[in-house]
């Protein structure tokens, strides 16, 4: 193993103090109804409390283009929903508060929360609760990092992240664990660091054996997201896999893109692949015609839970293609299955998180290690 040094360093309360992340958990929807235990207090833009409602559960919902709050009126928007317990939202709890838009005639309602608090209803959902300790804290570190690089992204957006696997999936309160946010907060304050900003510490479930480089992926060369050799992961259930495709559905996810092949004559070749032995693109042709098309738009396609990786080989057998590969994800930084079993085998996420972020440094608030 490359040892690097894992500088922790004092930085300003800058970037730290800013703690609250905006996540997005309803969309275009045409009402939503709010509920808490004390009195729920309802403000306009300007943060004044317009009115106090002390009934169990209230409905917001849009009438003729305005905002209505039942038995009350129209209101501006945004409106802010605060309480001193947690609110529900749609028969869920969270904990801050939230932010209610309206556009284009729809509702859309942002939960503004405490980073920390965040990470108690993401964590749980991103990795099994029943792993050791050192990757926990590792995941902790690492989703905290990526929600505050989304939040440096997307200063000009009403929100930062929304609670989907496009960003990170945040249950709320229903979703934590006490000895979850016991790890969590032994980790507080703590992010990657790289040139100035949060890393974008992006992370998977099972490399394969070997992680992916950015610029692959996403065509943008990030100097701590290289290829990383992984010999921890081989004991996970996704290291190798297989998906059988039918002419007949290849023909029809490729419709998906405009394009019309003959399911008795299709097929499928690779046509080259990247440093990390990933495939780059595919060529799919039959009879009459072919198109080139990058192996990741494919894997979108077909959906990720299916073609699980890029790390494939590919065979036809009569009007089946079979698809053999290797680990379940993008393949970028972080390895879960892989920081498990370093964690497992005693060592600590500090070092963890050195093995998968080459270069970076551990950021404490107001500790210098």
């Amino acid at each position: 193993m490359i040892r690097i040094l894992l500088a922790i360093v004092f930085i300003s309360s800058t970037l730290l103090d800013a703690e609250e992340l905006r996540v997005l958990l309803k969309k275009n929807v045409e009402g939503v109804v709010f509920y808490s235990s004390v009195p729920l207090n309802f403000s306009d833009k300007n943060g004044k409390i317009i009115i106090t409602k002390k009934e169990n559960k209230v409905k917001l919902f849009v009438k003729e283009n305005l905002i209505v709050l039942e038995g009350f009126g129209a209101l501006s928007s945004p409106v802010s929903v605060k309480s001193l317990f947690l609110i529900y939202l749609d028969g869920k709890p969270y904990r801050g508060y939230f932010n209610v838009y309206l556009i284009n005639s729809e509702l859309f309602v942002v939960n503004v929360v405490d980073l920390e608090e965040y990470l108690y209803g993401v964590v749980p959902n991103e990795i099994p609760v029943s792993w050791s300790d050192e990757v926990i804290k590792a995941q902790s570190v690492v989703a905290r990092t990526f929600a505050l690089s989304r939040k440096s992204n997307l200063s000009d957006s009403f929100y930062d992240l929304d609670d989907s696997t496009f960003s990170q999936v945040y249950g709320g309160y229903s979703k934590e664990n006490e000895r979850i946010n016991s790890l969590v907060d032994r980790t507080k304050g703590e992010i990657l660091y790289y040139a100035g900003e949060p890393a974008l510490a992006y992370y998977h479930s099972t490399c394969g054996g070997k992680t992916e480089s950015s610029e692959n992926i996403w065509g943008k060369d990030i100097p701590y997201l290289k290829t990383v050799q992984c010999n921890w992961c081989k004991n996970s259930p996704y290291f190798e896999w297989q998906l059988e495709i039918s002419s007949q559905r290849l023909v029809e996810i490729l419709k998906k893109i405009g394009k019309n092949f003959d399911s008795r004559n299709i097929s499928v070749k690779i046509i080259d692949k990247n440093s990390s032995g990933r495939v780059a693109n595919l060529e799919f042709f039959d009879n009459s015609q072919s198109i080139v098309m990058k192996a990741n738009n494919f894997r979108n396609l077909v959906g990720t839970s299916e073609l699980k990786s890029l790390n494939f080989i590919v065979t036809k057998r009569n009007n089946l293609f079979l698809f053999k590969g290797y680990g379940w994800g993008h393949g970028v930084g972080m390895c879960q299955w892989g920081a498990k079993n370093m964690s497992d085998q005693g060592i600590d996420y500090r070092r963890i998180l050195q093995y998968y972020f080459r270069g970076v440094k551990l950021v404490k608030k107001g500790k210098n290690y």
